[in-house]
């Protein structure tokens, strides 16, 4: 069985390998920062002759006045360990007058060395062998995974977070990358912080910044370029912050200017580019400008997880583990990250972009984030990519499966209506309450939560954000008369919260999806066309087909039964239906690049919805294509939809006879089919047969 990366290492003869590397690589930063002057320093005479002033003031060349008037700043450059080039030559013009005294110690004037003033790198240093092993993870292995299994051993329950995460990362070093900023939400206690400081824990020390700062801080620090900023417990109001998040957002790869006045004199500051903010917070109480550039992140804090997470902090303290084990794993992950940063910044292109399509049109920035994913995908298996003639990485449509995971996972939904999970239970009882509402107290005893945290999830953080900034929520004051005694009476008051409707979150085949290349069918076509299924085969044989042979009796009767063009009682009105939805299907046609009078299968209004099928066989063979279509379809979790069912069989042209298909096998009826999008007819299609299940 093979071994993964982690177990690789771990299957060596000799045990004190881990500690060797471990001491190997703290040596080498050590060694790096011990290298200096050769010799002995301005520094160097002063503490001399500091250390030994009551015996130096004897000397008859020794200047009394001038020591004891520089004895102060003396003493303040010998606590900070360091001079400016100005102090240092300053200095050093005055132990001239000393250099007897100097000689009496055993340092010459003449052999003086000057400070190193060379800035400090900052940067993380690894061993060769730590090298050698993430770059080989890089090139042959599978980078991500080794990433979540080293922090799995801390971390339950949070494998996307860190992928997600990572791509955040990636992007940095990405040029057309507009920028990826987690926001981790949750419970109180839920793990936000625990797990966004794990992930940082895997990170070359010159890519993070841990610990509080103003909102300017970033400014006066110089932290570079291509840096996670931690913002833990953020709380919406700060304003100056907000727009320093909001502008170095919005210019991802730029460095960001601010001007000032300091001393009455101008000032212009700089913070670097690539700034990459993770946010921690109980709610989406940020400004709904910042919530739009931030990619949601959501713990989890079931019953069940905890669970499993008591158990393994129970089982690290039995062990005598560390919470943050700088070991091998934690070495290579970090070293990873270091080599794919060092590299600089490369170009990402997407050969099959012309088969992307984005459906979702609530906002705008959805698209860039899902695209950053996928690129973000192909900068960290940049080594397992292949590059065109200019010198760009290709990315494949492995990474678009891996960036359509991640956005359409369970904090997908978040990510499309800007509400957390929280936000969403008070909608759901909203919603089911109806025009009659619900009270704070109400909610707070349905959701087994304190009172403050339902005003809390409704108003936000000190009224900043909640849901009333991002839906319309009605308020009503009412007034109850409380009786207290006899002839007395107390007005009591109560807000109470409603919600007229709320748009269903329906799936993502609506959001994004990658079209079949024009070369070649997709999946169902090939299976359909592989495995016909013949209008006379005995159903009962094949396991594929999820229709009877009687099944299959009763649809073509029903299918006949539909009204045809001579039926006069109810033509004109189903004529003037079809036709509505005709308009949207030649819509449909031309983005398909069908011209409406020319599209294969299509036929004049005149001739009703009834499908243009001459013959027996014909239709009997889309009939199962479409039969083994749905069959893929349901297993896969996937709406019904006619506009999806087409294109999944490549007969755009076609729609009409899929609609009537459906029609005919109960999947909808033909009062459904009205003038609106395909999206709304696949909502309605997705609610019936989803309460027919549940019925």
């Amino acid at each position: 069985m093979s071994s993964s990366p982690q177990s690789k290492w771990a299957e060596r003869p000799n045990d004190g390998y881990r500690w060797d590397t471990i001491n190997k690589a703290i040596a080498k930063a050590e060694a790096s920062h011990k290298e200096g002057p050769k010799g002995p320093t301005v520094l160097d005479a002063l503490a001399i002759l500091m250390e030994n002033e009551a015996e130096a003031e004897k000397h008859e060349k020794f200047n009394k006045w001038e020591w004891r008037c520089e004895k102060p700043f003396i003493q303040i450059a010998l606590k900070r360990g360091s001079l400016s080039r100005e102090k240092e030559e300053k200095f050093h013009k005055f132990l001239k007058g000393y250099s007897d005294v100097l000689s009496h110690y055993g340092i010459s004037y003449d052999n003086l060395y000057p400070l190193d003033h060379s800035p400090k790198s900052d940067k993380e240093e690894f061993s060769d062998e730590v090298k050698a092993k993430a770059l080989d993870v890089l090139k042959n292995g599978d980078p991500l995974q080794y990433l979540v299994d080293s922090c799995r051993r801390r971390v339950l329950g949070a494998d996307t977070t860190f992928r997600k995460l990572a791509c955040c990362i990636s992007v940095q070093n990405i040029n057309q990358s507009t920028g990826l900023h987690p926001k981790m939400s949750g419970e109180s206690s839920g793990g936000k912080t625990w797990t966004l400081n794990m992930f940082a824990h895997h990170l070359a020390r010159e890519m993070k910044i841990q610990g509080s700062m103003s909102a300017k801080a970033g400014f006066y620090h110089s932290d570079g370029d291509r840096v996670l900023r931690m913002l833990d417990d953020y709380m919406a109001g700060n304003a100056d912050l907000d727009t320093v998040i909001k502008q170095t957002s919005s210019n991802f790869h730029e460095p960001y200017a601010h001007r000032t006045v300091a001393n009455h004199k101008p000032m212009t500051l700089f913070i670097g580019s690539e700034q990459t903010w993770a946010i921690t917070s109980v709610d989406g109480s940020q400004d709904i400008q910042v919530l739009n550039r931030q990619l949601p992140i959501n713990v989890d804090d079931s019953t069940e997880l905890t669970r499993e997470v008591n158990g393994l902090t129970v089982e690290r303290y039995g062990k005598g583990e560390v919470s943050h084990p700088v070991d091998e794993d934690v070495l290579v992950c970090r070293c990873m990250f270091q080599i794919l940063r060092d590299e600089g910044y490369i170009d990402v292109v997407i050969p099959f972009h012309d088969r992307i399509e984005w459906l979702d049109t609530s906002n705008r920035r959805n698209a860039p984030i899902f695209m950053d994913l996928l690129i973000a995908h192909t900068g960290i298996y940049r080594y397992q990519r292949q590059k065109d003639a200019e010198g760009h990485y290709l990315a494949t449509e492995d990474d678009f499966d891996a960036a359509r995971a991640l956005f359409t996972d369970r904090d997908g939904e978040e990510l499309i209506k800007r509400l957390t999970a929280r936000e969403r239970d008070v909608i759901m009882l909203l919603v089911s309450a109806g025009p009659e509402g619900l009270t704070r107290d109400m909610i707070s005893e349905k959701l087994n939560i304190a009172p403050s945290r339902v005003s809390q999830i409704i108003h936000g953080q000190k009224g900043a954000g909640g849901l009333m900034q991002k839906v319309q929520i009605v308020t009503d004051e009412l007034s109850d008369s409380i009786k207290i005694e006899e002839g007395h009476t107390r007005t009591a008051r109560k807000t109470v919260f409603s919600l007229k409707d709320c748009d269903n979150f329906v799936g993502f085949d609506d959001i994004v999806r990658l079209k079949p290349a024009p070369c070649e069918p997709d999946n169902a076509c090939k299976q359909a066309i592989s495995n016909p299924v013949s209008s006379s085969t005995d159903t009962s044989k094949d396991s594929v087909s999820i229709v009877s042979k009687k099944e299959k009796e009763k649809e073509e009767r029903e299918f006949s039964s539909l009204p045809s063009v001579e039926s006069s009682g109810t033509h004109k009105n189903e004529n003037l239906t079809y036709n509505a939805h005709a308009s949207a299907v030649d819509s449909e046609n031309f983005a398909y690049g069908y011209d409406s009078e020319d599209s294969p299968g299509e036929q004049s209004e005149s001739e009703g919805i009834v499908p243009d099928i001459d013959q027996e066989d014909d239709r009997d063979d889309l009939w199962a294509r479409l039969e083994l279509t749905v069959a893929q379809f349901e297993a896969e979790g996937r709406p019904i939809v006619p506009y999806a069912l087409a294109d999944s069989l490549g007969i755009p042209g076609k729609l009409k006879d899929v609609v009537s298909w459906l029609t005919a096998m109960g999947y909808m009826t033909t009062n459904e089919i009205d003038p609106v999008s395909h999206m709304q007819i696949c909502k309605r299609c997705t609610s019936r047969k989803t309460e027919e299940a549940e019925a």
